[in-house]
């Protein structure tokens, strides 16, 4: 309507809008200004506008961005990283020595900065968990009468989507062969995909066929990716369960496999697996707690983190210091900065480092990652009145862009809002750009505390998308990671907290 009516506006003869819009540069002129100044008397009323929105521009350029309240150093947040690059750590796998040594690392820093433990006078609350360690040791090879033909390496040349225990084989047959009905149904059988078949339909149409003994799935990445961003993830995980498989086993081949796979149709191609089950996997949460001067006030904001990770393995090291080795930095130093201050909040502020969180299987429909075992034993912990800041990915180098996810923090509590209202808005004070997007998976922590209406936002410098391009031994460069992005990241998240508890 207001562009409209301006068109008819200009296009009339006589329009004082065409008059008005002459007269703004002149107006506008500094020679004008000047004229005005000196002829001070007969032009007042223009002299004191045109003064007022010089000073305000002028104030606003001059106006320094609002100092923190305990300013960050970028050192002492990277001297954490630094800790955990050391190998006694043994990248900090559930149930293994390293992430007890990690364990007492972050209990030790809690305990010298002066945070009250949160479980009754303890740090550390162990939980038996009722999933196991799997030592998978697993060969594939080709052989014929002559003996082994090829063998392919264990999560380099393919990976296995479950753990399986014992010695399966088969002929190696096409997926085409298989709907074409070419085989034979006294002999056992692997089938070979390529990436563009819906292995779902495949599976369902196989299940009980007893004759087809696995499916080889072509991965689209080649080698080294595949390596790198695929095989080591997915078995490496020291919770997966120990399947007792009586369907086909899935093994997920890299593109180069699968083309030496198609020249060897028709050989027989043999799965080996030893397992070792090792049992009694105890959880360790670590808790701290800075309790509120307001004894009347419920509402808390916790803190968290996850502090295991993948472990060691034929010799690989996955240390995952960027993945989430800074977001304990960031922890355990806005930990110290707020007891540091002389003022105490006026609502509780929990940090919580969880293990078990790289357990992403299910038993009995039931996650067993620490922060599951944790909701489970704290209940009467978490409710609507905790406000959660979940951290992971944080301080990549070559990556300025910080990345937040509010999906879990809707509610009709207004104060949610205002909370992130204020995190993007100390975010441009910082010259952090920070951006929405949707981070959280169904394996997160935050959603296990938010299933007893735990209301909260997910904090991460990569995006979901990004997540393959930050997996493997890629974790153990600890060059990817930059100290200014992570302190004023982790400076970003003090602030807010300072904000909304203080």
């Amino acid at each position: 309507m207001f562009g409209e009516g301006l068109r008819v506006e200009i296009e009339k003869r006589n329009s004082m809008v065409i008059s008005y819009l002459r007269r703004v540069p002149f107006h506008l002129s500094p020679l004008t200004y000047y004229y005005q100044l000196r002829n001070f008397e007969k032009y007042k009323r223009d002299i004191l506008i045109k003064t007022s929105v010089i000073v305000f521009i002028i104030a606003i350029l001059l106006i320094p961005v609002p100092k923190s309240l305990y300013e960050l150093d970028s050192q002492g947040v990277f001297a954490h990283v630094e800790e955990l690059l050391k190998d006694k750590y043994e990248g900090r796998m559930m149930g293994t020595k390293g992430i007890d040594e990690a364990s007492r690392y972050i209990e030790n820093q809690l305990n010298e900065y002066g945070i009250e433990p949160y479980y009754n006078g303890e740090y550390v609350e162990s939980l038996k968990s009722s999933t196991n360690l799997v030592e998978l040791n697993s060969r594939l090879f080709i052989k014929d009468t002559t003996g082994v033909l090829k063998e392919y390496k264990y999560k380099t040349d393919y990976s296995l989507n479950q753990i399986t225990d014992g010695t399966v084989s088969g002929i190696i047959i096409t997926h085409e062969q298989y709907e074409n009905g070419e085989y034979d149904n006294y002999n056992d059988y692997f089938i070979l995909t390529d990436e563009n078949v819906d292995f779902r339909a495949l599976f369902r149409s196989i299940c009980r066929k007893r004759f087809i003994k696995g499916i080889l799935i072509t991965n689209k990445l080649d080698g080294d990716s595949f390596e790198e961003q695929y095989g080591k993830r997915r078995l490496i995980r020291s919770t997966e369960i120990l399947n007792d498989n009586h369907g086909a086993v899935v093994c997920t081949i890299s593109k180069k496999t699968g083309e030496d796979l198609k020249s060897n149709l028709g050989k027989e191609i043999i799965l080996l697996n030893q397992c070792k089950l090792i049992e009694n996997i105890y959880v360790k949460n670590i808790g701290g707690i800075i309790k509120s001067n307001n004894k009347e006030n419920n509402e808390k904001i916790m803190v968290i983190t996850n502090y295991d990770y993948l472990g060691i393995e034929n010799k690989d090291v996955y240390k995952g210091l960027s993945y989430n080795g800074t977001s304990i930095a960031a922890v355990l130093e806005i930990a110290e900065a707020l007891n540091s201050l002389e003022q105490k909040p006026n609502k509780d502020i929990v940090f919580m480092f969880f293990d078990g969180s790289q357990n992403y299987a299910l038993r009995g429909g039931v996650s067993q990652t620490g922060a599951h075992l944790f909701e489970r034993n704290n209940k009467d912990k978490i409710d609507e009145n905790t406000f959660i800041i979940a951290l992971n990915d944080l301080g990549y180098r070559g990556n300025d862009k910080l990345y937040l996810d509010t999906s879990r923090a809707s509610s009709s509590d207004m104060k949610y809002f205002e909370y992130i209202k204020y995190v993007k808005k100390r975010s441009k004070e910082l010259n952090v750009d920070l951006f929405l997007s949707q981070l959280i998976l169904g394996f997160e922590d935050i959603n296990e505390l938010n299933t007893f209406g735990g209301k909260g936002i997910f904090i991460k410098a990569i995006d979901t998308s990004e997540f393959e391009e930050h997996v493997g031994t890629k974790q153990d460069d600890i060059t990817l990671i930059n100290q200014k992005n992570l302190k004023n990241q982790t400076q970003l998240i003090l602030d807010t907290i300072i904000n909304i508890a203080y």
